[in-house]
């Protein structure tokens, strides 16, 4: 059993490996944001440009991700597989981002 300053470094360290542990699958979830920002721009190179028209249509087009996501997480709930709901929503992200990056660059 610890106690004091003992038990309260060892809370500390507990923490750190935590935030370590956060900082790691931040990391990896931003990675694969950016692929798949990489693969859009590579199918679909105009984007969603900063008009009334480009803008709708990547709002559209997360709206239709985060829908099919939802999709996803109503058929694998149960199974608890979440998998092909994080693939929808690393979609939804990239799609945002993209809608983001030529509102800011329009």
């Amino acid at each position: 059993m610890t106690t004091g300053k003992e038990g309260s470094e060892k809370m500390t360290e507990m923490q750190e490996m935590q935030e370590i542990h956060r900082r790691a699958h931040a990391v990896l979830v931003l990675n694969a944001i950016l692929d798949e920002i990489q693969r859009q721009d590579s199918v679909n190179e105009e984007g969603y440009p900063a008009t009334r028209h480009g803008v709708r249509l990547g709002l559209a087009n997360a709206e239709d991700e985060l829908r099919e996501a939802y999709d996803n997480w109503k058929l694998y709930k149960l199974s608890g597989n979440y998998d092909p709901v994080a693939a929808e929503l690393v979609q939804c992200a990239a799609v945002i981002v993209r809608t983001i990056r030529e509102i800011r660059n329009g």
